[in-house]
């Protein structure tokens, strides 16, 4: 498949939902809170644009990486100490 992300979602989405139509299902505006944390597909949606958001944000971060040692030292005292602690 070959597109921009959003024709690839609505590409995804009207396959997800002539495959539940062949079952007898359809997708309701609500989503199931075992499916989803959202009570709608609207909050589900904005979520995901927002997290896409930041991703995209995160990618284009010029600023160098982190030393993966340096990193894990850092996740030790977190875990050990709670955040906000440095050393």
């Amino acid at each position: 498949m070959q597109g921009t992300p959003a024709l690839l979602s609505r590409r995804v989405n009207s396959i997800a939902a002539s495959r539940l139509l062949y079952y007898g299902w359809t997708i309701d505006k609500h989503l199931s809170p075992i499916a989803s944390e959202f009570a709608t597909v609207e909050q589900a949606e904005a979520d995901d644009r927002w997290f896409r958001a930041k991703v995209l944000v995160s990618l284009d971060d010029q600023r160098p990486c982190a030393p993966r040692d340096e990193v894990m030292a850092r996740m030790r005292v977190c875990l050990t100490h709670g955040p906000g602690i440095t050393e």
